[in-house]
């Protein structure tokens, strides 16, 4: 019996040993993995889309034009570096593992839908917002009122 309690204590310990040290370059590395479960020129495309469907017709095909010319490369460097930093080791992994689980996928494949179902609302309200701040400011000040006068 103690044996085996030795035996798995060095096992333990042997194990816990091997585990990745967060690094900036275990981070990187992690970031790669990530950024193949989460490739960014898949997730421009849906963001390209649902930037598509909020604009006028009019303006569609400019718009899109504009977005097919976006390079992912430097982006994805941009993010790798962002992620670097802000992230550790485990939250990097913990959002692969996440978004490489059927749930993850899930989530992606019906975020489209869920900024459409939201951002018009959202754009309007904030329109709605920032032309009341304008015309507020717009507004002559009323003058200031004259003290009174005591004999």
């Amino acid at each position: 019996m103690k044996l085996s309690v030795c035996l798995c204590s060095i096992l333990c310990c042997a194990l816990l040993g091997f585990a990745a040290e967060d690094t900036p370059e275990a981070r990187r590395e992690a970031a790669k993995v990530y950024l193949k479960v989460m490739p960014l020129d898949k997730t421009l495309e849906q963001v390209s889309a649902s930037v598509l469907a909020q604009l006028p017709a009019q303006a569609r095909a400019e718009a899109k034009e504009t977005l097919a010319a976006i390079n992912p490369a430097p982006l994805e460097a941009i993010i790798m570096d962002a992620m670097i930093q802000t992230f550790t080791l485990d939250e990097i992994n913990a959002m692969r593992a996440f978004y490489a689980s059927p749930e993850g996928r899930s989530i992606l494949k019906k975020m489209p839908q869920f900024t459409n179902a939201y951002m018009p609302k959202m754009m309007e309200e904030v329109q709605r917002i920032v032309l009341a701040s304008m015309a507020k400011k717009q507004q002559p000040a009323a003058p200031a009122a004259k003290p009174a006068v005591t004999k």
